[in-house]
């Protein structure tokens, strides 16, 4: 039994009651959820993760095409000068906060900030052409 109010019209009010009550809810747009064989992975948790190393100034993790599981995990880093971490390195600290199928699949390395705008804002669009060599529009967006 419902109390006749549609899905859209509960959701407004809880969006409405949330900013009454000061809680903050952080909810990815569907371009940040790289679906990897039916496993949904959040790019902010892997990015969370990700900058916890201490070899890592910045981390940006997008989806690329993938042939058997349809997207995969990449992440483009910028290493904190004279700290780059090892590829064996960065991937066991990395597996011992992820679960396995939220590990990256490939990984660039890179001493260059990441593409920003002129508010600042990361520029996740020019990753996938510049790092990956995949055009945006393959990477299903």
């Amino acid at each position: 039994m419902g109390n006749g109010r549609s899905p859209a019209r509960r959701l407004d009010a809880e969006r409405r009651r949330g900013l009454k009550d000061a809680s903050l809810f952080q909810l990815d747009r569907l371009k940040n959820v790289i679906n990897r064989a039916g496993e949904k992975i959040a790019a902010a948790e892997v990015e969370s993760c990700r900058l916890q190393h201490p070899g890592l100034a910045e981390v940006a993790v997008v989806s690329t095409p993938d042939p058997v599981y349809g997207e995969a995990v990449a992440a483009v880093v910028v290493a904190v000068e004279g700290l780059p971490p090892t590829e064996a390195q960065f991937r066991a600290f990395v597996a011992e906060r992820l679960a396995p199928h939220k590990l990256r699949s490939r990984m660039v390395v890179t001493g260059e900030p990441l593409p920003r705008t002129a508010t600042g804002q990361r520029v996740e669009a020019a990753l996938r052409p510049d790092f990956f060599g995949v055009p945006d529009a393959a990477a299903g967006r």
